[in-house]
């Protein structure tokens, strides 16, 4: 990563965030050359722990230098707290790594550092800034991974809300705006849902569907997954049985409900 972005997520830290301390810590020291070389924001100095001791940068930081900004910088992994003689000072402050993973979990304001592997694995959809910029908008600071997945499935789906409901009932809509017009092709799924696979929240979006209406198929389709959805709703307003015919189809009742209430949105 080069220096620009991480003076970019420092000086977010810093700045916009007001921290007074930061932790870095970069167990492979990839950045341990380098480092004195970042443009760091005006009155933030350098700590670097393994040249100064952890009670000199106490007393510093705690006695001698109480409003003085520090980033403390170590090419160690971060210690186990009972290690950890600095701790006290970790837990009010914040961690920096610099990482692609890192650096957009601080840009996305959240909480959760779990997310850094998740963000990782999901790096296809952040390569574009557009689709960062609208995930953004819609990101809050205590989502979890099940809560990414959704929201970065309604922005490739440009859904009006990140909602499964309203996002389904937009999949099933790109069936009608492909390259034939106004012509039905179930067989030839939206473009839409060609960029979810690519992206690779297929996986993430058939557990779901699978929770909400009880569709579990070894190689669900949309197409299917609409099928089923029309005949459990059929069945639902229909006074009498189910020809035998189409009453394999319907969903189980776990999901009936929710199959009921998403066509009728």
């Amino acid at each position: 990563m080069d220096n620009s972005k991480i003076e970019e997520a420092l000086a977010r830290l810093f700045i916009k965030e007001d921290q007074r301390i930061v932790f870095w810590n970069d167990p492979d020291q990839e950045f341990a050359i380098t480092l004195s070389l970042l443009n760091l924001p005006e009155g933030v100095g350098i700590l670097r722990l393994d040249n100064v001791g952890a009670l000199e940068a106490k007393i510093r930081i705690e006695r001698d230098d109480l409003d003085g900004r520090y980033l403390l910088y170590s090419p160690t992994e971060e210690p186990d707290y009972e290690a950890d003689w600095l701790l006290d000072i970790r837990l009010y402050s914040r961690s920096f790594r610099a990482g692609r993973a890192s650096i957009l979990l601080d840009e996305l304001g959240l909480a959760n550092q779990h997310l850094r592997d998740h963000i990782a694995a999901r790096r296809k959809f952040f390569d574009s800034k557009q689709r960062l910029q609208k995930l953004k908008e819609i990101v809050e600071s205590n989502d979890t991974d099940v809560d990414m997945d959704r929201k970065m499935i309604a922005v490739v789906l440009k859904a009006d809300h990140a909602e499964w409901f309203n996002m389904v009932c937009t999949l099933f809509h790109g069936f009608t705006v492909g390259e034939n017009g106004n012509d039905l092709d179930l067989n030839s799924p939206p473009d839409a849902w060609l960029q979810v696979e690519k992206f690779e929240l297929d996986g993430a979006f058939w557990q779901v569907i699978k929770n909400l209406f009880g569709y579990a198929e070894e190689n669900p389709s949309l197409k299917n997954l609409l099928v089923r959805l029309l005949v459990t709703d059929f069945a639902h307003h229909l006074k009498t049985g189910l020809p035998d015919s189409l009453a394999h189809l319907v969903l189980p009742p776990s999901g009936q409900s929710n199959a009921v209430v998403c066509l009728a949105q």
